[in-house]
């Protein structure tokens, strides 16, 4: 029987985000502060309510579909080769050859948010076969799409949990433990939990988990627009102010982050050293307001107390930033409680790409701090909410980091928490 307290170790990192093609420039935009948000631009959606987003630019794309094998191309999404780019680059960066692996010893998770495809072909589709009918009934049909989300319920998760997972196994040639995931961060999460019990039971030697997803969807925009989430971005990319007093709402966008997993075993015998040491990982999902204050409380104290770990000993806390007034406010409550009055300091990096699905943006973050010894000021926040948090503003904390809280919170009322620890081989 395998040893279930197994350390499990993040040996390679790979990304492809808005404005950052690995997790290095991710790291100097958020030094400078810098958003990689751009105006809104698409070649099927026209609209006067969604101004600001981050995108995958045409260049990202040509790059991440050549990333793929040549006959894999015309299955792949975009998203799915995004996935497949970071990949490869999580790969080298690992120092790792899949080659040298048995295909069957080899873990595939693969996360996915929201609902890249296929709703608006299926809206195409719905009022083409309406026109043929001369039956072209727009309520009717705006209901059945915005309130119904299209023509099959069923096609959504088959055009999202599948692909990125196909796709991969096909162009990494796994064929062990696997499993695909879809819903925004509680796929991310999924996934992660999904390989880490795979590596410490055995059923794998290495695992790769890929997540990946777009908010660039008609109907997806249009209902997080009616529920006034979204920035109207009056401001450009400085708009998205996390846990600023003059937040208006997020800025959505998109993009891909691969981590590769070890045991600290295999990790020896290829003589790598680790990016980071997961301690462990708590989730918990609200379905109200009533008890929503204490979601990061439960999540970080569950997962320190199996970890055999205090929160004192947590140098840094990556937190969401949504964007929102009434969001950030609900996280600034809940991170209030968590700390008691700590002066752990808080930062996050949404500002820089936009609020992302299933893309753990927060641990690339963590991951670069303790590697930089670096804790990152929010970009976009000069008159911050929340006095009694430690919110890192102006300048970046030059100080020792060697674990890192990420807590997230998504609209869907899940919350989760993941720490990372500075590894040791020793």
């Amino acid at each position: 029987m395998a040893n279930v307290s197994t350390d499990i170790f993040i040996t390679g990192a790979g990304c492809l985000l808005p404005g950052c093609n690995n997790p290095a420039d991710l790291w100097q935009r958020l030094l400078e502060k810098k958003c990689a948000t751009v105006p809104y631009t698409s070649e099927d959606i026209t609209t006067q309510i969604i101004s600001w987003f981050g995108h995958i630019s045409p260049d990202q794309a040509a790059t991440a579909l050549a990333a793929v094998p040549f006959k894999l191309r015309r299955y792949a999404t975009p998203a799915s080769q995004w996935g497949i780019k970071a990949t490869v680059d999580a790969l080298t960066n690992a120092q790792l050859d899949l080659a040298c692996i048995a295909p069957e010893r080899i873990g595939l998770f693969t996360a996915q948010g929201d609902y890249s495809y296929p709703s608006l072909p299926s809206f195409t589709a719905g009022v083409g076969k309406a026109i043929e009918q001369n039956n072209l009934n727009l309520p009717a049909l705006t209901n059945e799409f915005l309130n119904n989300r299209g023509m099959d319920a069923f096609l959504s998760i088959k055009g999202l949990s599948n692909n990125s997972l196909a796709i991969a196994s096909l162009a990494f040639g796994t064929r062990g433990d696997c499993g695909a995931y879809v819903q925004n961060k509680s796929a991310t999460i999924a996934a992660l939990r999904s390989a880490v019990m795979s590596l410490r039971y055995g059923y794998s030697d290495v695992a790769l988990v890929i997540c990946t997803g777009t908010y660039n969807e008609a109907l997806t925009l249009t209902e997080l627009y009616q529920q006034n989430l979204l920035s109207p971005a009056q401001q450009g990319a400085a708009s998205q102010r996390p846990f600023d007093q003059q937040a208006d709402g997020s800025i959505l966008g998109e993009g891909a982050i691969a981590l590769i997993l070890e045991t600290r075993a295999h990790a020896q015998k290829r003589n790598v050293a680790g990016l980071a040491k997961i301690d462990g990982i708590g989730n918990k999902t609200a379905f109200s307001t009533v008890d929503q204050h204490n979601n990061y409380h439960h999540c970080a104290q569950k997962l320190l107390q199996k970890a055999g770990l205090e929160l004192d000993s947590v140098d840094a806390i990556v937190a969401t930033g949504a964007g929102g007034k009434k969001a950030d406010q609900q996280e600034v409550v809940q991170l209030e409680q968590l700390l008691n009055g700590k002066a752990i300091p808080v930062t996050c990096a949404s500002a820089i790409t936009g609020n992302l699905p299933a893309c753990p943006l927060d641990m690339l973050t963590a991951l670069q701090m303790l590697q930089h010894q670096k804790i990152p000021a929010i970009a976009n926040l000069t008159n911050p909410i929340g006095h009694q948090l430690h919110l890192v503003q102006k300048e970046s904390l030059t100080q020792p980091v060697q674990r890192v809280l990420t807590l997230n919170r998504c609209y869907t009322g899940f919350n989760s928490a993941v720490v990372l620890s500075s590894p040791s081989y020793q």
